[in-house]
């Protein structure tokens, strides 16, 4: 069981929900709750799904940032006027 709420370098929405339950059932305030339960599994629910989510729009954001991995055209566009060139 994990102490520390470190294992976040997935983006599988599944994967992390499991990481925030076992993060939560090895905190001694938590020990006794049920996470399976409809609160805290809808709790559970919208903390993963947050958490993918920041995670996959902080990738495609990043990945647009550089010339090599763009995909829209005004982000190439824009990288390559930062390099002093024009595309037509």
């Amino acid at each position: 069981m994990t102490t520390q709420l470190t294992k976040f370098d997935e983006l599988d929405f599944f994967k992390v929900r499991n990481n925030l339950k076992e993060f939560l059932s090895s905190r001694v305030e938590f020990q006794d709750h049920n996470f399976e339960g409809a609160v805290w599994s809808s709790m559970l629910d919208m903390m993963a799904y947050a958490t993918a989510y920041t995670g996959l729009h902080s990738n495609m954001a990043l990945s647009e940032a550089f010339l090599d991995s763009a995909q829209l055209r005004s982000s190439v566009v824009s990288r390559a006027k930062e390099q002093n060139y024009f595309p037509r």
